[in-house]
């Protein structure tokens, strides 16, 4: 007998966010944004390992922001099922402005004024008081929300009764998740999101329901200690 919570795939949309692997300024520290860097060596045989951690579900299309790091990780999970790439400009990684490619170190050297800032906002306590810096050239955190919106739209509009994989990036994925749990962009996202995770979520009648959050069961590594970052 199928208990309550149970459902079939017929009645859901099922979407699998995949964080791409790692590439070098991961492993550096450095805050990534939209400068485009392909995976480094451990990134691609991450990128093989959470392919095969798919093989489990059923996927009938992929999606990939267009970034090297994404897109190189979707190719190993669509070769696995001889499945097209679609590129989607949604799912790119939030642009960080003046702090893309650079480590916390390194603001503190080149923008100290800015680095205290940053870090008084990432230091913040519990009251959430604080309002989040304005960073030049940074995305505006309502282009981000709507990406978040045309996306979760488009693939519950276009996919019933489908499995959809989308690989993207870390702060694109808190903030999809942080908008599913209606959360506000405007403060610190409560998530983090590992390279090569999987996340995956059923919209049942476009309602979400998150089954699945950043499983690295597939990868070598530890889980970490995390603390508040920018996003």
């Amino acid at each position: 007998m199928k208990r309550h919570y149970e459902i079939e795939l017929h009645e859901v949309t099922r979407l699998v966010l995949i964080r791409h692997g790692r590439i070098a300024s991961n492993d550096y520290g450095r805050i990534q944004g939209t400068k485009d860097e392909g995976l480094d060596s451990v990134g691609i045989q991450q990128a093989e390992l959470v392919a095969k951690r798919m093989e489990s579900y059923a996927v009938s299309n992929i999606y990939s922001s267009p970034l090297q790091r994404a897109y190189n990780t979707a190719t190993a999970v669509a070769q696995r099922f001889d499945l097209e790439i679609t590129i989607d400009d949604d799912l790119i990684e939030y642009d960080f402005g003046v702090l893309s490619d650079k480590s916390m170190q390194e603001l503190r050297q080149t923008n100290p004024r800015l680095h205290e800032r940053v870090e008084a906002w990432m230091n913040m306590g519990a009251s959430r008081t604080m309002t989040r810096p304005r960073v030049k050239g940074a995305e505006a955190i309502a282009s981000l929300l709507k990406r978040v919106n045309r996306f979760k739209d488009k693939v519950v509009g276009n996919h019933p009764g489908q499995v959809v994989a989308a690989v993207s990036h870390g702060g694109y994925i808190r903030a999809f998740l942080t908008v599913l749990t209606y959360g506000s962009l405007n403060r610190r996202f409560p998530f983090w999101v590992d390279n090569a995770s999987v996340s995956v979520i059923d919209f049942y009648k476009g309602v979400p329901c998150i089954r699945l959050f950043n499983d690295i069961n597939h990868l070598d590594m530890e889980l970490t200690y995390g603390r508040p970052l920018f996003l």
